[in-house]
């Protein structure tokens, strides 16, 4: 219902995806800050989970499809770390809807950002292994830097999107 009810706003009003934008920062930051926290309680299988999710993402191919689904994973797994099941069903219901209205972008233009074609770049992969290794670690304060971090790339990235398909190209 989250999800449902976030999309029909975008819908409304196109120019909120800006909040959603920062709603996502937060929810991420509270996630991994949180997750951080539980570090030395974190069990095996959850380490495991957390580093089976970055390698995924590493391995994903130059599909688009495969490389947002890892990426979604990646996420989803850190804010789930956190131990709250409330924060990570909305952390995931705001995702999706930012990954969709991104993908309604691309759609409008008929293609795939560069960014998004081939396989993961190192640049991309560095954007993604702080975010783990703070959380593995412990330390809440790399954690938000890190999603910081990401957050800012991701923002340029749905402006280019929001910008072409504004101007046509």
């Amino acid at each position: 219902m989250v999800t449902a009810s976030v999309n029909l706003m975008l819908d409304l009003d196109e120019r909120s995806v800006d909040d959603l934008m920062q709603l996502r920062f937060w929810l991420e930051t509270v996630g991994v800050e949180e997750a951080a926290g539980h570090a030395p309680g974190l069990s095996d299988a959850a380490i495991g989970e957390l580093t089976s999710a970055l390698h995924r993402l590493e391995e994903a191919s130059g599909s688009p499809s495969e490389r947002i689904a890892a990426d979604t994973v990646f996420h989803a797994t850190v804010v789930g770390a956190a131990g709250n099941p409330y924060l990570t069903a909305v952390y995931e219901s705001v995702h999706t809807a930012v990954l969709s209205f991104e993908l309604k972008q691309w759609v409008q233009r008929e293609t795939v950002p560069e960014w998004l074609q081939g396989p993961i770049s190192e640049a991309q992969l560095a954007l993604h292994q702080p975010i783990l290794a703070a959380v593995l670690d412990g330390d809440p304060e790399a954690g938000r830097k890190a999603v910081l971090a990401h957050h800012r790339v991701m923002v340029e990235h749905l402006e280019a999107a929001v910008a072409h398909t504004s101007d046509g190209t």
